[in-house]
C-alpha cells in the first residue's frame, strides 16, 4: 500500500470529513528516493530546520550562501518539493535528520 494509500483510508475512531483530500498532493511523493540525500544536504537541512538562514549556514560551514542554496535545490528536487521547509519534514518522515 503506498503512502498515498495509506493517507486516505480513515482509521477507527476518525471522521470520514478528516480523510486527507485526494486532490492535495502528499508533502513527499510515494516514488521519491530520500536516501540519496549526501552528507552536505542532510548538514545542510538540519541546519535549516534550526532555524539558520542560507548567510548564517554558508559562515558556520564555510561555503557560500549560493553553494548553501545550491544544496538545498538539490535536497528539494530529490524530495519533489517546492519548499525548504517541506524538504526539512520529508527528510524528518524519513529519519535523515538525526545529529
Amino acid at each position: 500500500m503506498s503512502l498515498v494509500e495509506r493517507q486516505l483510508q480513515p482509521s477507527e475512531g476518525r471522521h470520514t470529513s478528516e480523510v486527507r483530500n485526494p486532490r492535495v498532493p502528499p508533502v513527499v511523493k510515494a516514488d521519491c528516493c530520500p536516501k540519496m540525500l549526501t552528507d552536505r544536504e542532510r548538514e545542510i537541512l538540519i541546519w535549516i530546520a534550526e532555524g539558520k538562514s542560507d548567510a548564517t549556514i554558508g559562515q558556520i560551514l564555510s561555503i557560500s550562501s549560493k553553494t548553501v542554496n545550491y544544496h538545498v535545490e538539490n535536497a528539494k528536487r530529490k524530495f519533489e518539493v517546492a519548499t525548504r521547509i517541506q524538504a526539512v519534514i520529508a527528510a524528518i518522515k524519513h529519519d535523515l535528520l538525526v545529529r
